[in-house]
């Protein structure tokens, strides 16, 4: 009933590997070692072997993804009016305050303005978060028109394209305000 354990295992082959071999030839010496496990064995040692060696890549892939989440849970970006837009007027010059996060190479913040009249543009700009933006500018519909306008502006990224196309993002906008 208990002959099983009792069995000695056969040896099936015997490699003819010398001590001289495995000092001289290491890579036979592991050959050898290799030939004698079973399949079993086989995967363990692969296994262990891929996971040694992947290891320091997740790692370092998941250490990556953490800093970009961290850095896209920074402040938002944002823009806003510097001056009171109860003071502004058709030729004012305005200027904005931005903070600009989640920017990277070779992208930049870029301000868009825009003001309507019963709905309808009647002056855009774009131009640089530090400018100086002149409402109504040298010749626009708005200056030919006259009149109160509905203003906002935008603060979007620009930079590099993809599919052929500028690849233009969102970051923010002021409120709307009125120009008398």
């Amino acid at each position: 009933m208990f002959n099983f354990f009792k069995r000695s295992p056969k040896i099936i082959t015997f490699q003819d590997v010398s001590s001289k071999d495995l000092k001289e030839n290491p890579a036979k010496a592991l050959l050898a070692w290799v030939n004698e496990m079973d399949k079993y064995v086989k995967a363990a040692v692969v296994v262990t072997v891929i996971l040694v060696i992947a290891t320091p890549v997740i790692i370092d892939n998941l250490y990556t993804t953490q800093q970009r989440a961290a850095n896209s849970s920074q402040a938002p970006s944002y823009i806003t009016l510097n001056e009171n837009p109860t003071t502004l007027s058709l030729g004012s010059a305005v200027t904005f305050k931005t903070v600009v996060n989640g920017v990277n190479n070779p992208e930049y913040p870029m301000i868009y303005l825009e003001c309507r009249q019963n709905g309808v543009v009647v002056y855009e700009k774009l131009d640089s978060p530090n400018a100086a933006f002149i409402l109504g500018g040298v010749s626009s519909r708005w200056k030919s028109n006259r009149g109160p306008a509905t203003c906002k502006a935008y603060l979007y990224s620009y930079g590099g394209k993809r599919d052929g196309a500028d690849t233009i993002r969102f970051l923010s906008q002021t409120a709307e305000f009125e120009i008398k």
